[in-house]
């Protein structure tokens, strides 16, 4: 039977709540119920050294409330919504000023409560790249090379939701803020037994053509 036990927790950020849901499935099953949905901006960070003890947590989440990308000095910030606002600057000083903002949705959560889960669901989540041609912003080198793929050069996005799979003790988290209203979706992405042989972790994580 699915259980599911909340752990409110109070941040400068706002209030943010841990949902742990028990039994769940694998990290693997999960992501392919994410590719299902064919949501905005999944990402998946699985952990890979497990069995030696390396590899504690992995997360999951889709739907970020703010996207970050650079092409050199033309910088595109997205919403929610998707709506695209322009602007001129230096990416790592953007994407410093965004990190500041957003570092964390609560790190400094101290309730009794929060002593009971790991400390990366008190934490918020930026994921992305740097691409090799910002060094022309920290060191001055020649333009030779040809851009035929046109990838930005910066892309992060920053998640309010998330999932985390902490294997060390073997527990299943949703964290963020505003949950009320995903939780029955929460439930149907990681809740139940396994649907797939995690011994085909390397077919999972390829998206679909």
């Amino acid at each position: 039977m699915l259980s599911t036990t909340y752990y409110p927790l109070s941040t400068p950020a706002g209030e943010v709540t841990a949902i742990e849901v028990s039994p769940h499935c694998d990290t693997v099953t999960a992501f392919q119920r994410l590719l299902g949905g064919h949501h905005r901006h999944l990402f998946f960070l699985d952990s890979a050294l497990r069995q030696h003890g390396l590899s504690r947590y992995s997360l999951l989440g889709c739907q970020p409330f703010l996207v970050l990308k650079s092409k050199g000095t033309n910088i595109t910030v997205e919403d929610a919504t998707g709506v695209p606002q322009e602007r001129e600057g230096n990416p790592f000083e953007v994407l410093r000023s965004y990190l500041k903002t957003f570092k964390s949705v609560g790190a400094y959560c101290n309730t009794p409560l929060s002593t009971n889960l790991p400390s990366i669901c008190r934490a918020g989540v930026a994921v992305g790249y740097l691409g090799y041609d910002l060094h022309h912003f920290l060191e001055r080198l020649p333009k030779n090379a040809i851009d035929d793929l046109e990838f930005p050069d910066m892309y992060f996005g920053f998640y309010d939701k998330f999932v985390v799979y902490d294997h060390k003790e073997g527990r299943c988290f949703l964290v963020g803020r505003n949950l009320e209203d995903g939780v029955r979706e929460f439930n149907a992405l990681v809740g139940g037994p396994p649907e797939t042989d995690v011994e085909s972790r390397g077919v999972a994580h390829r998206a679909p053509a």
